[in-house]
């Protein structure tokens, strides 16, 4: 009786298979556009994720704000709650006093300087960037 040496079937083993998954949540036409953009290129939505993740460069946004800016926002959020409390008193039926018109007339005031540096600043960071 002649016997068969039973083989392996079904894939060859990879050498480093992927084992791992990576969710990421998208809406219905986000959806759309990256299943058109897989099928522009030929590939699966994971080929395509992966071209794009490996060959493609990033472009990294620097999220940290100069001081300056970490100052002028600040102030802002300074002058925001004075403005917020004269007009939280003023809705709830309380006249706006002389005390509270020198105090709007003073947020106006600091408000044009904080726009005025702010204009500064932004021009300064334009023309920083147009030297480059």
């Amino acid at each position: 009786m002649e016997q068969k040496i039973k083989g392996k079937k079904g894939r060859p083993k990879v050498a480093v298979p992927r084992n791992r998954w990576v969710k990421s949540r998208v809406n219905s036409s986000e959806l759309i556009l990256i299943k058109q953009k897989a099928r522009d290129c030929n590939l699966s939505v994971s080929d395509l994720i992966k071209v794009s993740l490996f060959k493609c460069k990033v472009v990294v946004w620097r999220r940290e704000l100069p001081t300056e800016a970490k100052k002028l926002l600040a102030l802002l959020a300074n002058l925001a709650n004075n403005l917020n409390q004269i007009s939280k008193r003023h809705n709830i039926g309380d006249a706006i006093t002389l005390a509270d018109r020198f105090e709007l007339l003073q947020l106006k005031m600091e408000l044009s300087a904080v726009k005025k540096q702010l204009g500064a600043f932004l021009e300064f960071k334009k023309e920083a960037a147009d030297g480059d």
